[in-house]
């Protein structure tokens, strides 16, 4: 086990840092403690949360360094999420920060599971909590955690479960494994592992005992099968495989199944259901622990596996609703959606403005159930809200506020998309972009660390059109910004983050043949017509090492590349250059287009920053 002390400022760059990685989802907030009014609140702002450190920390103005951001880091996947959280609680309270606001962020973006911590130096009452030896008494608080807490914790679960009515061997060893431990025995000795120690031995004549003791309780069958019976009907038996988190799309590590039965059972009634299978293939078998009753049962003893994950029953179910939906929609697009959706079933749909909390809260809940689940429909489920489609697009029914929206509205181009092939919506394809010509006499490079980007008004100016920054450190030090509305694709399409090395290239500009709609007075589509643009051409690359940190690439009479460094104030004549015509070619392109992806930039113009 690793501990990390990182950099200590008082900007608290730290929240922004990981809030980064969430969205990129790379990162899951897994706790915040001591945050006062912020607790419990969905959709906290980074910036929030940095003030909330900031008017803490205030109460000393001795200390120049506030900021205390660390990494608890395993090996591989030796520890899971919620290991690691709860090690970093117990580390916190150990280091003497316990009492201190401090939010805790799980990251997986690397080949060793690990959580970031920020928090403060300073206490509640303005004192700076004593750093001194900080990374030996970080290192022995570890040791302790890791050793003595976990030893008297076994102590405590052993305990437990010999109070368990089983029938095997195996089935002691289910109930050791639920609890994380790794188990192994033979004709001597049980011995329980965890994080890479033996924690205990017990003698197997203790465990043969308890399994010639136990008696199977025919009256407690009987009822679970009747619960399971009736809870059948009300959510989906049905088996997915459930994956180890990673990074890399296709490359996924079965470690169970799950199904909304089993969640249902667990969430009502206590009941555990472990299917037994081997790699992510069919399950042959599974076994119900059942903690309130402690008990453990082969799952053959109460229903054939075939009978229990058959869902004949809740998918033969109906489920008609008396009342009529009533909804609320903020625009004519999805009143007309509403009746193709709904028909006889629609009610009376009202018009009102809805509230930007809840706007912001169903794109939270959206990208969920889009990236944090086996499936779309699990998070969806699970965020008790719909997806509905009159097979033109993808709409959000929120059923317990009567609210419905566009989906385009609260999910981005490539997560609109993404959400529609996994809701099996072929939306329509749009007539192809064609490039009539191509002007790259002013192609342009520019080398550096990435220090920052984002959407936000251009110049940051509140009165500026809305358009996309990238910050980029020269080897030299100094920085330059570039605005463009295409660098959000560039650096979206590139996958670099903050604090890598990169290459900004500026193409040139296409002019480009695009289909746009015309709309008559009710602003409905009528029919589209083609209309020549200008678009900037961006793109983000790995460093070139045999171009110079900063070069313009005209073309020569033998149209080879040139490629001469330029001075600080021919760079800087350039940018103006190509910034000035982003800005002439701004008008030129579809206001729907532009409109639409303002709105959602409006709700997305936090800037990404390390």
């Amino acid at each position: 086990m690793v501990v990390k002390f990182l950099n200590s400022n008082s900007s608290y760059n730290g929240v922004s840092y990981n809030t980064n990685k969430m969205e990129k989802d790379k990162g899951e907030l897994m706790k915040t403690e001591n945050f006062g009014y912020l607790q419990g609140i969905p959709n906290v702002m980074p910036e929030e949360y940095k003030n909330f450190l900031r008017a803490h920390s205030n109460t000393n103005s001795v200390v120049q360094e506030k900021q205390l951001h660390l990494i608890l880091s395993g090996e591989g996947r030796e520890y899971t999420k919620h290991q690691l959280t709860d090690m970093a609680d117990a580390f916190m309270k150990e280091m003497g920060y316990g009492e201190n606001p401090y939010m805790v962020v799980f990251h997986n973006d690397t080949g060793n599971n690990h959580v970031h911590i920020v928090s403060s130096r300073i206490n509640s009452e303005g004192k700076k909590i004593n750093d001194s030896f900080e990374h030996k008494r970080a290192m022995a608080a570890m040791q302790k955690i890791i050793n003595n807490d976990v030893a008297y914790s076994t102590v405590a679960q052993v305990q437990k479960s010999f109070d368990y009515s089983i029938s095997t061997v195996a089935q002691l060893k289910l109930l050791f494994e639920q609890k994380g431990y790794s188990v192994s025995y033979n004709d001597k000795d049980m011995t329980l592992r965890k994080y890479d120690d033996v924690q205990q031995v017990i003698p197997m004549e203790k465990v043969n005992a308890l399994v010639a003791e136990s008696k199977k309780d025919n009256g407690r069958i009987l009822q679970l099968k009747s619960i399971i019976n009736k809870y059948k009907g009300r959510a989906d038996a049905s088996i997915s495989v459930v994956y180890e988190p990673s990074k890399y799309e296709n490359v996924k590590k079965p470690i169970g199944y799950t199904s909304d039965l089993a969640k249902v059972l667990k969430e009502k009634l206590g009941l555990d259901i472990v299917y037994h299978g081997k790699k992510g293939l069919p399950p042959y078998g599974y076994s119900i622990i059942d903690h309130s009753h402690k008990a453990v049962y082969k799952g053959g003893e109460i229903m054939p596996l075939k009978e229990f994950i058959d869902n004949s029953i809740y998918k033969g179910r109906t489920i008609q609703d008396k009342e009529p939906i009533q909804l609320t929609v903020d625009g004519f697009k999805e009143k007309e959606a509403s009746a193709r959706i709904f028909g006889e079933r629609l009610g009376r749909v009202s018009f009102a403005a809805i509230p930007e909390e809840r706007v912001a809260l169903i794109n939270v809940i959206l990208k969920s159930a889009l990236h944090e689940f086996n499936s779309v429909r699990e998070g969806l489920i699970r965020h008790k809200i719909e997806l509905v489609t009159d097979n033109q697009g993808l709409y959000v029914f929120d059923k317990s506020n009567g609210i419905m929206i566009d989906a385009k509205r609260v999910l981005s181009p490539s997560d609109y998309a993404l959400m529609a092939r996994r809701s099996g919506l072929k939306l329509p394809q749009k007539e192809k972009e064609v490039i009539l010509n191509t002007d790259s006499s002013k192609a342009y490079s520019l080398k550096g660390t990435l220090n920052n980007h984002g959407s936000a008004n251009y110049q940051f100016d509140k009165k500026g059109k809305l358009s996309y920054f990238i910050e980029i450190a020269k080897p030299d030090g100094t920085l330059k910004m570039i605005w463009g509305i295409d660098l959000e694709r560039a650096i979206t399409e590139s996958g670099y983050q903050v604090g890598d090395t990169v290459q900004l290239n500026y193409k040139g500009f296409n002019e480009v043949q695009i289909q746009v709609p015309i709309k008559d007075a009710q602003g409905n589509t009528t029919h589209y017509e083609d209309k020549v643009v200008k678009r900037n051409d961006w793109d983000v690359s790995e460093p070139d090492e045999r171009s110079n940190s900063n070069s313009f690439q005209g073309n020569t009479a033998d149209d080879s590349v040139s490629q001469p460094v330029m001075s600080s104030h021919e760079e800087t004549a350039l940018l103006d250059a190509i910034q000035n015509f982003e800005l002439s070619i701004a008008n030129d392109v579809d206001d729907e287009q532009i409109n639409g992806r303002n709105r959602r930039r409006v709700r997305k113009s936090r800037v990404n920053t390390r």
